[in-house]
């Protein structure tokens, strides 16, 4: 159990996701409210992560006054253009490039170094029949780790 002076001096976020587990593979809901569980917060790695999966899943342009922000991954999940693993890796970098620069331009020198962007990477895709599941290894200016397992539904 984590206690207040746990985040002196650190910064916080609301967790946009809740039943995170440091181990395994697990579904989340995404939710910034729940009947037994409201207010969560997040910090550190787990901050960074849940920055690095909301970009990666906004449609760039789909913000009415940030029209830069988001990516085009999915996007190229809907239009079908993800059919082999190297189109997979294509989108993959393609969309990494500009979210790593939108990322980086957010952080504040101030900000703790396990919750500022140094790389990411898509360590492996597993096909289904109806969506891809990507395993994104996220790494902090603190060079901790996270895996983020991304299920996205795909267009056949």
């Amino acid at each position: 159990m984590s206690i207040a002076a746990d985040y002196l001096g650190r910064t916080i976020d609301v967790s946009a996701f809740h039943g995170v587990k440091l181990n395994g593979e697990h579904l989340l809901r995404q939710t910034l409210a729940e009947e037994d569980s409201s207010g969560l917060i997040v910090t550190g790695i787990q901050k960074l992560a849940q920055r690095f999966v909301i970009e990666f899943l906004t449609d760039r342009g789909s913000l009415k006054y940030l029209p830069e922000r988001g990516g085009t991954f999915i996007q190229a999940a809907r239009a079908g253009s993800l059919r082999t693993e190297i189109d997979v890796f294509t989108q993959f970098e393609l969309a990494l490039g500009h979210m790593e620069s939108v990322l980086l331009a957010e952080e504040k020198e101030t900000d703790p170094d396990d919750e500022r962007y140094l790389a990411a990477n898509l360590a492996s895709i597993a096909f289904t029949l109806d969506h891809i599941k990507l395993y994104i290894s996220l790494v902090s200016r603190a060079e901790t780790t996270r895996e983020i397992i991304l299920p996205i539904s795909i267009t056949i």
